[in-house]
């Protein structure tokens, strides 16, 4: 799957016409389901986490973003 997005907000910034993929996690939920593990809603790829500054924080696990 393949779609724009044409506003996407994280806090304060604001990212315009995003283009992005899309792929089912129906068969990687089901698996995280049997493990008692929490649900995955999508995932952010490195395109978008560059164009966001973003810095992740593994001991913290935090996701950060930077002026």
């Amino acid at each position: 799957y393949y779609g724009n997005i044409d506003e996407l907000v994280f806090g304060k910034k604001t990212i315009k016409k995003f283009s992005c993929a899309a792929i089912d996690l129906k068969h990687v939920n089901g698996t995280y389901k049997k493990l008692n593990k929490q649900k995955i809603h999508g995932i952010l790829g490195s395109e978008l986490l560059v164009q966001l500054n973003a810095v992740i924080d593994y001991k913290t696990s935090q996701l950060k973003l930077q002026a």
